[in-house]
């Protein structure tokens, strides 16, 4: 079959032509192959002079692309060169920071006076009109790559930014890679640092919410540096990880000795692009085998469990990383990621992949006294030493350090053998939940809150109805195809109003996660009634049995329906199953609108079933 031919065009548009376009979704972002947004306002501030200015700004390059599917009727454009820029100039405009000081004026033409109309809020003080008309009127160089298939937008991508005049090393050897092991390192990084989403596309409106920000204010957007693990750790310092993207390239680090393992890399930029180079039987074309080879999800699995073992263990000794693990340090010591990389490797090997240490084929459990002990003590009395000097890390000191790390962890027993069934063990649950959330600002059909089983009243008493609204909320989402998998959650208000009735009923004081999900638990009202975890999945076993439901889909219902721990905090947690065609509740389809769960009437069973089987091409 012949391949489409893919045009190109270069015209002028305005940016009020381009706002138009974002208002009615037309501007996708790929995250396969576009860089994170990191631009800070004085960026933002100082493009928006060159616009006042009539300065000319660099071309942006889109993709345009068919709707295929599910998708409405037309057309949409990946931004493929200029997100940053594009992002910038609509920030502006919806009064998401100020130039000079000053708000974009939105009355300044029909379209924006329709957004303020709608509900887009005007701030003050605001921009005069004359400059607010000038900017919707610059003219902006934009090029369109029309008919272009995915490869062709990669490789266009790699072609501008492999130069590296912009981008960190790191962004150039991710710029256009195809691989496994390119894939791997993007979503593990996205889901540490916090700007995790549905899926590779994201709408351009969407854009705000998984910036990366240098200040934090009150309903603001965005992931705070701060806040990010690696900086809050100080194992990466805020620069290294906005601009640099050295938590990416500690992950790649990370992943190659996980993956080549006993074979320990030294750690070097010449070993880093090693692992995007596809030449017969290099190292890149040994780390796509590994991961097809263990599975790719499993691989993911591996490394966040240890990223979270070591997290939760900082938490735990209430210290930062740094300051737990070099208590005495210099006064020059604001980082560690090699100290973080051997601590890292030593966890993965006892518990993956040494079969010579411990327990061989066993469960390992935490003991997180141990592990909190040995690592405060482990660097700060040198007996496991890191080279310090130079930009290469030796394989010999990684591998003389590893192997140290090792013995301290085993002999001090921060490991143990595990006899308990690993399927009832209630285990710390951080990175897959916080995810979940930050998600649903994304996909809020795909999320559902449930602030208990028992009802708020003065005297408390298990709620009968609630495994019902859970189950049928599960089948909506089932019968509503996202890019993410929907999920329940039992143990978060959906309000402070409702976090605060929880106290004044358990005094029990909620955890905020991210300004905006108020995290409450179980435990308390499981005390209340009598229960524990195993007379409750009892109960909504129970419950669920006298449901009508196809008894498949209820059996996995009931699989999926797990407590987890995250801070202390004992919430439930419902895996939706995806499913290949819809599924009834009580003989009626369901679905899901926004957060709200809706049946479907009969007159309009015919189109939602185009719908569900559309999503399925």
């Amino acid at each position: 079959m012949q391949k489409e031919k893919t045009e190109v065009g270069v015209n002028s548009e305005s940016v009020e032509e381009i706002y138009q376009r974002y208002i009615k979704g037309q501007y996708q972002i790929n995250r396969r192959y576009q860089r994170k947004l990191v631009w800070g306002d004085q960026e933002k501030e100082r493009l928006i002079d060159s616009l006042c200015k009539n300065i000319p700004i660099p071309l942006i390059l889109l993709a345009e692309i068919e709707n295929k599917g599910n998708e409405p009727v037309g057309k949409h454009y990946e931004i493929i060169d200029g997100l940053q820029r594009m992002n910038a100039i609509i920030s502006f405009i919806e009064n998401r920071y100020t130039y000079k000081g000053k708000y974009f004026n939105l009355g300044a033409s029909g379209t924006t006076t329709g957004m303020r109309d709608g509900g887009l809020e005007q701030k003050e003080p605001m921009l005069d009109l004359e400059t607010s008309r000038a900017i919707l009127g610059y003219r902006l160089p934009v090029s369109t790559y029309r008919s272009a298939e995915p490869q062709t937008i990669d490789e266009v991508f790699r072609r501008i930014n492999s130069s590296g005049k912009k981008l960190s090393m790191q962004e150039v050897r991710q710029a256009g890679a195809l691989s496994q092991f390119s894939y791997l390192v993007q979503d593990i990084a996205a889901e540490i640092r916090g700007d995790v989403t549905p899926g590779q596309k994201v709408n351009l409106s969407e854009a705000p919410k998984i910036s990366i920000v240098q200040q934090k204010n009150a309903g603001s957007l965005g992931i705070y540096s701060r806040d990010i693990f690696w900086v809050k750790n100080k194992i990466l310092n805020e620069k290294e990880v906005r601009e640099e993207s050295r938590d990416e390239e500690l992950i790649v680090d990370l992943l190659m000795d996980m993956l080549l393992y006993p074979n320990i890399k030294p750690a070097r930029k010449d070993t880093r692009d090693s692992a995007y180079k596809m030449e017969k039987d290099g190292t890149a074309s040994s780390l796509e085998s590994k991961i097809s080879l263990l599975g790719y999800d499993d691989v993911k699995e591996q490394f966040l469990k240890v990223y979270e073992i070591i997290r939760v263990a900082a938490e735990k000794s209430e210290k930062v990383f740094l300051d737990l693990i070099l208590p005495n340090r210099s006064k020059n010591s604001h980082s560690a990621p090699r100290h973080y990389h051997i601590i890292f490797i030593a966890i993965y090997v006892i518990l993956y992949a040494d079969k010579s240490i411990l327990y061989a084929d066993k469960r390992r459990s935490v003991d997180y006294d141990m592990l909190i002990d040995t690592l405060g003590k482990v660097y700060d009395d040198d007996i496991v030493k890191i080279q310090q000097l130079g930009g290469a890390w030796d394989r010999k000191n990684k591998e003389s350090a590893l192997n140290h790390m090792k013995l301290e962890l085993t002999h001090n027993g921060a490991f143990t053998e595990s006899e308990d069934d690993q399927s009832k063990e209630l285990k710390e649950n951080y990175i897959h939940f916080e995810s979940n959330l930050r998600k649903s600002l994304m996909e809020n059909e795909m999320l559902e809150l449930k602030i208990g089983f028992t009802n708020l009243s003065q005297n408390p008493k298990i709620n009968d109805g609630i495994v019902r609204e859970i189950c049928c909320t599960a089948t909506a989402m089932s019968n509503t195809p996202m890019e993410s998998s929907g999920v329940i959650y039992v143990g978060i208000a959906d309000t402070s109003k409702d976090a605060n009735r929880v106290k004044s009923l358990y005094n029990v004081s909620s955890y905020v996660f991210d300004d905006k999900f108020n995290i409450v638990g179980t435990r308390h009202e499981l005390e209340h009634v009598g229960f524990d975890l195993d007379k409750l999945h009892r109960w909504f076993k129970d419950k669920a049995y006298m449901l009508e439901l196809d008894p498949s889909y209820r059996d996995e219902l009931i699989r999926n329906f797990k407590p987890i721990l995250y801070k202390d905090y004992l919430v439930w947690e419902l895996k939706v199953p995806k499913v290949s065609e819809p599924v009834l509740f009580k003989n009626e389809y369901w679905h899901r609108v926004g957060s709200s769960t809706l049946k479907i009437q009969m007159k309009d069973v015919g189109a939602f079933f185009k719908r569900f089987e559309a999503s399925q091409e």
